[in-house]
């Protein structure tokens, strides 16, 4: 998947940082504590999951255009289709939560 998604991706220069990292380097945030949930099953049909990528700034239609959408959404229905069951996608969403106080 993370092939696919660096071949079509329309961000050609992102670039990956740790939000609270930049915050506290930068002496805007202090963080004092952080919690990992436990997770949490989700279950998604295959076209949901790939029509909420194209909802990531990277692949929205718009800046895709249709045939690289198009093209984009059957590499990504191949890849997912093993990891069907019942035509649904069983995930675990686990959330990261930090606190802290601004500064």
């Amino acid at each position: 998947m993370l092939t696919i998604i660096q071949r079509f991706t329309t961000n050609r220069e992102y670039r990956r940082y740790n939000l609270i990292e930049e915050l506290e380097e930068r002496h805007l945030f202090q963080k004092q504590g952080t919690h990992i949930t436990n997770p949490v099953a989700f279950v998604q049909n295959a076209e949901e999951y790939i029509q909420s990528i194209h909802s990531r700034n990277g692949f929205s239609y718009e800046r895709m255009g249709q045939e690289a959408a198009e093209a984009f959404d059957e590499e990504v229905r191949t890849i997912l289709t093993p990891f069907l069951q019942d035509e649904q996608l069983k995930l675990s969403i686990v959330s990261h939560i930090v606190w802290g106080k601004p500064q």
